[in-house]
């Protein structure tokens, strides 16, 4: 069954760059993550650090449900997150779940 995915078009240079970042990451190049089997979740909310406003992008190795949200913890779905400054759209920094 196909589904649609929705996303305002302002996100997708977010998106864009967020994917190319994780692959790169040693994260997925060391064989930790498998990137072609990632869910990924991205809320449209403005995070603010040091004065630098910026999105996240996470990609998640378990699906993140409606059902599991509330109670999912990092290390049991494991992810990688992308943090992208939302003024320049360059990469702040990619990491891991602990």
């Amino acid at each position: 069954m196909a589904s649609l995915i929705r996303l305002d078009k302002k996100y997708t240079p977010f998106l864009f760059k967020a994917i190319e970042a994780v692959r790169a990451s040693d994260l997925v190049r060391s064989g930790r993550y498998d990137v072609e089997n990632f869910n990924i979740a991205f809320e449209d909310v403005l995070h603010e650090r040091d004065g630098v406003q910026y999105y996240t992008v996470s990609f998640y190795a378990e699906e993140v449900t409606a059902q599991n949200w509330m109670t999912a913890t990092a290390a049991e779905v494991g992810g990688v997150h992308v943090d992208i400054d939302a003024g320049t759209r360059q990469v702040i920094r990619v990491y891991g779940d602990r």
